[in-house]
This record gives structure tokens, C-alpha cells and sequence, in this order.
């Protein structure tokens, strides 16, 4: 018969298992620790993402507001050229 008698028993018999399963919770806990990160730096990157397009937003407002004030010049200009052209 192949198995052993308690007697013959090493220490790296003992540890074994313990060695096994210390390696298995490492690598779970290691796991968690790199998963976390991932969601840190994907959070980061969508608050990074998220704070540009804010950025973008109001330079886009900004522009149309521009715009506008520019419109309003134009009109303001053109209703003055029309009441001069029909004032003659």
C-alpha cells in the first residue's frame, strides 16, 4: 500500500497544505488588490474624461454666446442701415 504511516510523516508533509492554501488566498487577495486599482484608475480616467468634456461644454457655450452677441450686433446694424435707407 502507497500511503504513508504517520510515523513517516515530514515537516514539508504538515506544510504542505498550509503552503497550498497561504498561496491561494496571496493570489486571491492580489487579485482583489489589482481589480481595485483597475476600477481606481478607471474611475480616474472617466472623471478625467468627464471633467474634459465639462471643459468642452463650456467652451462650446462660450462660442455660441460669442455668436450670438455677434448676430445681434449684425442685426442691430443692418435694422439701423434699413431706417437710414428708408428715412431718404
Amino acid at each position: 500500500m502507497n500511503a504513508q504511516k504517520e510515523s513517516d510523516k515530514t515537516v514539508v508533509d504538515y506544510l504542505m497544505p498550509a503552503a497550498v492554501i497561504l498561496v491561494a488566498v496571496l493570489g486571491w487577495i492580489f487579485s482583489w488588490i489589482f481589480f481595485r486599482r483597475g476600477k481606481m484608475v478607471g474611475k480616474r480616467e472617466l472623471d478625467t474624461a468627464t471633467y474634459n468634456l465639462v471643459r468642452e461644454i463650456e467652451t462650446l457655450r462660450e462660442t455660441t454666446m460669442a455668436t450670438f452677441a455677434e448676430l445681434k450686433a449684425d442685426v442691430r446694424e443692418t435694422r439701423h442701415d434699413v431706417k437710414t435707407l428708408l428715412s431718404r
